[in-house]
C-alpha cells in the first residue's frame, strides 16, 4: 500500500492545480490513467508522470436517472466510457448536455470529448464536456 499511496495524492495534488496526470511506461510506453506504480502492459515498474492534453472520445454513455450527491446541480447524470487522447480507457461523466439534447447522444456515438474540473466540497474533479466543433 505504501507504493500506491504517494501516486493517489500525487494525482489529487494535480487535480488541485488543475492537471489531469497519467503515467508512462518507460520500458514499453504504455500509457495508465488512473496511474499505477506498475505498467499494466508489461508489468515493468518503470513509470514517469505525464500531463494528459484533457481531449478524449466518448465511447459508450449511460444516463442514470438519479442525481449524484457529487454533481448535485448537474440533474440526472450522464457517466460513460471515455478513451484519453494519450491511449487509456477509463468511466467518467459527461457534463452540460442539455436534457433536449440527452437521447440523441446515443446516436452520436463516438464523439469528442474535453476535460474540465468541478468543484465540490474543497475538491477538484475532472469531469468531460462534449467538445465544440
Amino acid at each position: 500500500m505504501k507504493k500506491i499511496e504517494p501516486y493517489v495524492r500525487t494525482w489529487y495534488d494535480n487535480f488541485e492545480h488543475g492537471k489531469i496526470t497519467g503515467v508512462r511506461c518507460q520500458d514499453c510506453g504504455a500509457v495508465e490513467y488512473p496511474p499505477v506504480p506498475i505498467c499494466n502492459a508489461c508489468g515493468k515498474f518503470d513509470m514517469e508522470w505525464i500531463e494528459m492534453k484533457g481531449t478524449a472520445t466518448m465511447i459508450s454513455v449511460t444516463e442514470s436517472p438519479m442525481p449524484s450527491p457529487f454533481f448535485p446541480d448537474a440533474g440526472p447524470l450522464i457517466g460513460g466510457y471515455i478513451t484519453m487522447d494519450e491511449g487509456p480507457t477509463f468511466m467518467s461523466w459527461l457534463v452540460g448536455v442539455p436534457p433536449e439534447e440527452r437521447t440523441s447522444l446515443f446516436d452520436r456515438i463516438p464523439f469528442k470529448v474535453e476535460a474540465e474540473f468541478y468543484q465540490h466540497e474543497g475538491y477538484q474533479y475532472p469531469v468531460f464536456h462534449i467538445k465544440a466543433d
